[in-house]
């Protein structure tokens, strides 16, 4: 697994790259335990799977000069 930031992370595997998105919530108060949220995207190419994740953090700061600016 390659973390690129505290949200998102690559997977490799044989077959495809795989960009996956984990983020805690709020702490559930009946159970102590915060919420986790995750989402996958599959794909073939690592060009691919890296283009997805500009977009998605894009969409996340909604603020395009400042990712390129803190790449």
């Amino acid at each position: 697994m390659i973390k690129i930031d505290g949200t998102f992370s690559v997977v490799g595997d044989n077959y495809n790259w795989t960009l996956v998105k984990k983020e805690i919530g709020e702490v559930n108060p009946k159970t102590g335990n915060p919420t986790i949220s995750k989402q996958e995207w599959h794909y073939p190419k690592l060009t691919d799977c890296l283009r997805k994740y500009v977009n998605e953090s894009a969409k996340a700061s909604n603020n395009l000069k400042g990712l390129i600016k803190g790449a």
